[in-house]
């Protein structure tokens, strides 16, 4: 092998790794929403059934979703058993990410990336009085 082959050689294989390293950072966002929305989805069949969400199931969905990484979190959800059958139960998540980011070739940046889970439900259980 040429001097000039093993030149072409090494920076094919540069800039081979470069664009997979581009694309794995373009690629983290979409990988951290849907945990995100795997995170918040038992949480709107467990509102759905219960007609709203407890304060203690409220207060486990902030712990998982800071676990992921996420900050000011912001839960718009319906308290436990405060809603009459067959209305209609917001549930909305809000939350930021703060993720490093290629700038250019050589720099990177910190970019914060509102992530966003809205359901709406119908309460179908049937409260109780006692």
């Amino acid at each position: 092998m040429a001097v000039d082959q093993a030149v072409v050689t090494g920076v094919v294989i540069v800039i081979i790794v470069v664009l997979f390293m581009m694309f794995l950072d373009l690629l983290s966002p979409l990988i951290l929403q849907h945990e995100f929305k795997a995170c918040c989805r038992p949480y709107v069949f467990m509102a759905e059934s219960e007609n709203g969400l407890s304060l203690n199931d409220q207060k486990r969905l902030k712990e998982a979703l800071t676990q992921l990484g996420i900050k000011n979190i912001e839960l718009s959800i319906a308290e436990k058993g405060t809603s009459k059958r067959m209305t209609v139960i917001p549930f909305s998540v809000k939350g930021e990410i703060h993720i490093d980011g290629f700038k250019s070739l050589f720099e990177r940046e910190q970019r914060v990336l509102e992530i966003q889970f809205e359901a709406t439900q119908i309460a179908r259980r049937i409260k109780v009085f006692e």
